[in-house]
């Protein structure tokens, strides 16, 4: 059997979204045991899924993959994940000063530093970790490709990083102002932050041979966290309020803006088989080709 350990004669560029993608399934198993904790033992655990926790896991599959060479693969998984936290300072900062309160005194600024220095510690740790790690797979088998559909994780979470920085959505939805969760500039504000990574994943997938259900089921893999923690909304909405209809529109809204974010990975897959030229072979309908 292939193992699905890149070989380090893999393009830098590969092993950086092969790196980001293992990270990020990682914290999305780590983030589903989270959700299920809180779902079904109504408790809450700790929380530590995050962006340290996917930097951490993808630096030390880049340095475990390329050895001393590795660095700048390595720094480049941390820049994405430091550029996505500062997406989210930039976007509560400006709703903040929009809202007319200071973001540093009782904002989003006061957690800053700490912040990116957990990211910063997380970053080490993951290139200690892979070095141990390069250590041990060392002498075993090797791919001579990053798995495709690994490296569409990791173009889902580039493309996220930098609309999660150029479109603050918090912002906007603070500017805006709606008192009806079902309000349509609400849902189209939101759009390109939930849309972006898993269209350009799906095509990126698509290109380069991806099969379809492969692609469809990535995307219900990384929304699993999301859907166990809408289940734990909709529960408590029907046991404690289920006359509001303000609260049930938010969660038809909410079940709606997820079913979009996981069909846009086969739908952008569709459309780039349809009309963009494929880097490999055509995809297949249930299998990677």
């Amino acid at each position: 059997m292939t193992s699905w350990i890149p070989s380090r004669e893999v393009r830098p560029w590969h092993v950086l979204l092969f790196a980001l993608g293992l990270g990020t399934a990682a914290n999305v198993a780590v983030s589903t045991l989270e959700q299920l904790v809180r779902l079904l033992a109504q408790q809450r655990p700790p929380a530590i899924a995050g962006e340290p926790l996917a930097a951490a896991v993808g630096v030390a599959a880049a340095v475990g993959v390329l050895g001393g060479e590795a660095a700048t693969v390595a720094a480049g998984v941390g820049a994405v994940h430091a550029v996505s936290l500062a997406g989210t300072f930039v976007a509560f900062t400006l709703a903040y000063a929009y809202l007319g309160r200071s973001p540093v005194a009782e904002g989003p600024l006061a957690a800053a530093l700490p912040a990116f220095g957990t990211l910063a510690l997380a970053v080490a740790i993951g290139a200690v970790l892979g070095t141990i790690a390069h250590a041990a797979v060392s002498r075993a088998p090797r791919s001579a490709e990053a798995p495709a559909l690994v490296r569409a994780i990791g173009v889902a979470v580039l493309a996220g990083a930098i609309v999660h920085l150029l479109w603050p959505t918090q912002f906007f939805l603070a500017a805006i102002a709606s008192v009806r969760p079902t309000d349509l500039r609400d849902v189209a504000v939101q759009l390109p932050g939930l849309l972006v990574g898993p269209v350009a994943a799906g095509i990126y997938a698509a290109r380069n041979g991806a099969g379809y259900l492969s692609v469809l089921g990535i995307g219900v893999a990384l929304a699993v966290p999301s859907t166990v923690a809408q289940l734990a909304l909709t529960r408590a909405a029907v046991a404690t309020r289920p006359a509001d209809e303000l609260l049930r529109a938010s969660i038809v809204v909410g079940w709606f803006l997820l079913g979009l974010r996981v069909a846009a990975w086969p739908l952008a897959a569709a459309f780039a088989h349809g009309f963009l030229t494929p880097v490999e072979p055509s995809p297949t309908l249930d299998a990677d080709t």
